[in-house]
């Protein structure tokens, strides 16, 4: 069996979770024969594994297959601004392991780094050194070709090429990529859409592009660094994105109005709780620039779901509905425009991405899977 057809059967694997040789053979356009042929070496390579029969009337029953979780495991890093979590998450997307390391910055960095090597090495011990890859989410722009992260909000990452340190240390081949891409990643297989655009909006702004399937990141690698976009602001002001809609700009203006200092968390409580003329202004201007800023994205991108992470989920249903009624009223097409807006689904969504990502690279590029 080739390696592009592996490949492409483990990711309608991954994708639906479970198939039969049929729908092996639909999705691949390949004859029941060679569908036969390519469940018999996956199930010998421990890849998969029979879960049962399919309901039929007519005829034999079906076989029905899925991943065997425990052939493969992806360790991720999801980096923060302090501290990094950890996870082991399976070949069937199942987190089994969970730790954090807690970047010390009173200690040099490379004895930083020696301190997590070790303790990513003995998590690959735990899972008996299956591990397959390391996925590691940014916060920042990612440079492939040079293996750094630019404006990383862990600023001692910046100028250290993961790709061969880990690589190096751990011997297992590293893939980075920016949270945000995969957070995307994450609710993208969740959903089963192939055309999705995910939006954080916390103490920082970015979004992820998924076209027709696959991560979108333009020609530089810029593409979903929607902080730096620009929005009108009254008096013909342009502010960014992100100076707008961050949770840090929304504390800002609510505790000015107010006189005291008052956190995200409170204010989102207090505006789902309560009818407070302070906090209902500020975000409702919020729902304004929100809804304009998605309906230009519908208008350019035109995905089938927009999801909405990050801290705004604290917001709850009513700024949510809000924002969809405001989106859609700005666009004024003849026709009905058939678009989603919903909250995300997975609060460890980088993490799950992440693992996607791994897993993904590792169909394409290994010549051991099998």
């Amino acid at each position: 069996m080739s390696k592009q057809r592996r490949s492409a059967v483990m990711k309608e694997f991954l994708k639906y979770k479970r198939l039969s040789p049929k729908q092996i053979a639909s999705l691949l356009n390949v004859s029941p024969g060679t569908a036969f042929n390519i469940i018999r070496d996956l199930l010998g390579a421990g890849l998969i594994k029979q879960v049962g029969m399919i309901d039929s009337r007519v005829g034999r029953r079906p076989m029905l297959y899925s991943i065997n979780p425990s052939a493969a495991y992806a360790i991720t890093i999801d980096m923060t601004d302090y501290d990094m979590k950890i996870k082991v998450i399976d070949l069937s997307m199942n987190p089994v392991y969970m730790e954090e390391f807690f970047y010390d910055r009173e200690i040099d960095r490379g004895v930083n780094f020696e301190i997590l090597v070790k303790q990513l090495e003995k998590i690959n011990k735990k899972i008996s050194n299956r591990a397959i890859g390391i996925g590691i989410g940014v916060s920042g722009i990612v440079d492939k070709r040079q293996g750094i992260v630019i404006n990383n909000r862990l600023a001692e990452f910046n100028t250290l090429n993961q790709l061969t340190f880990f690589g190096d240390h751990l011997d297992l081949p590293v893939y980075i990529e920016n949270d945000a891409n995969l957070s995307a990643l994450a609710e993208a297989w969740n959903s089963g859409e192939e055309d999705v655009f995910y939006i954080f909006l916390g103490d920082g702004v970015g979004a992820g592009i998924i076209k027709n399937g696959i991560l979108y990141k333009g020609s530089h690698g810029y593409a979903g660094e929607i902080c730096d976009s620009y929005l009108l602001k009254g008096n013909n002001e342009y502010k960014k994105v992100n100076d707008i809609l961050s949770t840090v700009a929304i504390e800002e203006e609510v505790s000015s109005r107010m006189g005291k200092k008052i956190r995200f968390p409170e204010i989102a409580k207090i505006y789902r709780e309560n009818n407070e003329e302070n906090i209902r202004a500020v975000i409702n201007d919020k729902i304004d620039f929100l809804s304009a800023l998605l309906a230009n994205i519908v208008t350019t991108l035109d995905p089938k779901i927009i999801i909405v992470g990050g801290d705004y989920v604290e917001l709850g249903e009513k700024f949510l509905e809000a924002v969809r009624k405001k989106a859609k009223a700005l666009l004024s097409y003849p026709f009905n425009v058939n678009f989603r807006i919903k909250y995300r689904e997975y609060e460890e969504n980088i993490s799950l991405g992440a693992a996607y990502f791994t897993f993904q690279n590792w169909f394409d590029r290994s010549e051991n899977m099998m």
